[in-house]
């Protein structure tokens, strides 16, 4: 694999034992830097593409290539140097409740062996790039279902990955809240960090512009970049253009959701807020960027020596 290409499947076939096949004869490419949606109902195949690429599960035959590296080739005792490259984020969020927002983000950096300095550095550095440093000594319990959820994200981004795995990142939010982690998320894919979110959430999809891969039934039946949640939606995006090239009107789907969004946030006292917290949401992590992009930088030479051990 080039170094291009983050991301390599190849004819990736994964049956269980119980006879279910999860995916059949499944190739793509994902290249550094990239977003990437993963559509489909629910048994397509999404999770078991997750489970592949971090190691959960082992393909039956074809390839699967992170990084560079043959994850069919690789012992298990060489799986935890490769998961430094990855950060996931779960739609249950997975929090340790008797940790405070600290202990969880920290205990991310103790298993992979960080020492007590880097971990006093770096914590509070993922904390304010999430919006959280000011609770820092509150537990999940006293937290928001958003706030965990970027907590969630803290975790992940905290050893510098190369690569986040989102599994329904925004399935158990409120529209408002899940805007903002996809903003979030966006603002550290613009870090050059690869993000494949798996999503059930049409809207964000549909106004996030991004590519789209759609599985159904183990198969992989559509890739496509700049595209929307199903094929439909994309045939009539033409509509949203009028002949002149002026300013595009509204399909009727996305009138009614922004309608139901703006009346949800009126009730709340928030009809004029949702776009300056996601812009505020943006600034923050936008502001880290020099910072992060140095971390990356100091980084090069111990990720040069995880490679040797893997090689």
């Amino acid at each position: 694999m080039d170094d291009n290409k983050i991301i390599e499947l190849i004819d990736v076939v994964k049956v269980y034992k119980n006879g279910v096949s999860a995916l059949d004869r499944v190739s793509f490419t994902v290249r550094p830097g990239e977003f990437v949606f993963v559509v489909g109902e629910s048994g397509a195949g999404k999770s078991t593409l997750i489970k592949l690429l971090t190691c959960e599960e082992r393909a039956n035959s074809g390839q699967v290539l992170l990084d560079g590296y043959n994850l069919a080739d690789l012992s298990r005792r060489l799986v935890p140097f490769l998961r430094r490259k990855i950060g996931m984020i779960f739609q249950d969020f997975r929090l340790i409740e008797g940790k405070t927002v600290y202990e969880n983000v920290a205990f991310a950096m103790e298993i992979i062996g960080a020492s007590r300095a880097e971990i006093k550095r770096r914590v509070p550095l993922a904390l304010t790039q999430v919006g959280l440093r000011h609770k820092s000594e509150m537990y999940p319990n006293e937290l928001s279902g958003g706030e965990a959820q970027r907590l969630g994200i803290a975790r992940a981004i905290v050893n510098n990955p190369t690569l986040i795995l989102a599994d329904e990142p925004t399935g158990n939010l409120d529209p408002v809240n899940g805007e903002a982690i996809m903003a979030l998320l966006e603002c550290i894919n613009q870090e050059g960090t690869t993000v494949i979110a798996c999503t059930h959430d049409k809207q964000l999809v549909d106004r996030m512009d991004k590519r789209v891969l759609e599985f159904l039934d183990g198969k992989l039946i559509r890739d496509e970049v700049h595209s929307t949640y199903d094929k439909r939606l994309k045939s009539l995006s033409g509509l949203k253009k009028q002949e002149n090239g002026s300013t595009p009107r509204r399909l009727p789907q996305e009138q009614e959701h922004n309608q139901d969004l703006e009346e949800q946030l009126a009730k709340r006292g928030l009809d004029h807020l949702r776009v300056p917290q996601v812009e505020a949401m943006q600034k923050l992590i936008m502001d880290s960027h020099k910072r992060r992009a140095s971390r990356r930088r100091n980084r090069e030479d111990e990720s040069a020596v995880d490679a040797d051990k893997l090689e």
